[in-house]
């Protein structure tokens, strides 16, 4: 092999490389409507907690499961659109709560600040849980918002 040929089979695995980096990516991003369809997901049931809590009856289980059966459309749909990217990039359980457990602690850190400022101002119970789901929901729509952004960032990098 000459020289020639041994750079450029050098730049082409280079390529591949990035191209592969990229893909990974592009799979990696969250859609747009993920964030507030998980904020949307989590604070809804805590209202219809609160606004079920004193009528009894059907009610309160079906608020109960209202979060499972939103969540688990919220993921089947993230899913599908991961999917139509052509690119899927399978990460255990285990590895994307370690990706993410600065985020998912900052999350938790405001649910169970915003806990202690309900009780010590006084709120009632289904106010506090509202509040706090709320302020849960929201935390969840900005760490999307947030890891999109790093990941276009390093995508910007790699062009």
């Amino acid at each position: 092999m000459t020289m020639y040929e041994d750079n450029a089979a050098a730049n082409a695995l280079r390529n591949i490389g990035a191209v592969k980096e990229r893909a990974r990516l592009k799979s990696s991003m969250s859609p747009a409507w993920y964030g507030p369809a998980a904020a949307a997901t989590v604070i809804v049931p805590a209202v219809g907690l609160a606004w079920g809590s004193g009528r009894g009856g059907l009610w309160v289980p079906v608020t109960l499961l209202l979060p499972f059966v939103g969540m688990g459309a919220i993921v089947a749909l993230a899913r599908t659109a991961r999917r139509m990217t052509g690119v899927m990039v399978a990460a255990s359980v285990s590895e994307r709560l370690r990706r993410r457990w600065i985020a998912l602690l900052a999350v938790l850190g405001a649910g169970a600040v915003t806990w202690g400022l309900c009780a010590q101002f006084g709120i009632r119970a289904a106010g506090t849980r509202v509040t706090v789901f709320v302020v849960l929901g929201i935390g969840v729509w900005v760490a999307c918002a947030v890891r999109n952004a790093g990941i276009r960032q390093r995508l910007r990098e790699l062009a």
